[in-house]
């Protein structure tokens, strides 16, 4: 049986953030994802639309990141600051796109529970109304049938 519940990143937040440009904009990207299958019903379609934009936007430079299209600059104090590029090492990229699947898989996982609370949430309303239809047609029949004995009884 499938455990219930947030997933979480299977690597430290600190090896995946250690690539990320903007370690802020990481941690908030994190926590939107934590936060998917808490969202309400109302809430749902709109916030997930806006977060896969981000998400996609974030991944696709952390994919340019891991494939070493981006340098790092190392200053250094002493007698003068010195920059010095530096490019991930072949180690480095590969912590860095195991870092970034584990990342997607958090993000599919939590997705995957999101959607499910909210199709459920739909198919519950839906056949309330499918209930609610039913209950109507009946009533509008029964009243059919009142309406068309009393117009008999009165022609006799």
């Amino acid at each position: 049986m499938a455990q219930q519940g947030l997933a979480q990143p299977g690597l430290a937040k600190e090896q995946l953030s250690s690539y990320v440009a903007d370690s802020g904009q990481f941690d908030e990207i994190t926590q939107k994802v934590k936060l998917l299958p808490s969202l309400s019903a109302d809430e749902f379609p709109r916030k997930v639309q806006g977060l896969r934009v981000e998400i996609e936007k974030f991944i696709s430079r952390q994919d340019l990141i891991c494939n070493g299209q981006f340098y790092t600059f190392e200053m250094e104090e002493g007698d003068g600051k010195k920059r010095k590029k530096k490019r991930l090492s072949y180690k480095e990229r590969v912590l860095c796109f195991k870092s970034l699947k584990d990342f997607q898989k958090v993000f599919i996982e939590n997705m995957h529970l999101a959607q499910k609370k909210y199709l459920s949430y739909l198919h519950t309303k839906r056949l309330g109304e499918l209930d609610d239809y039913r209950e109507k047609l009946l009533a509008e029949l029964d009243s059919y049938g009142k309406t068309r004995s009393r117009k008999r009884k009165s022609k006799k």
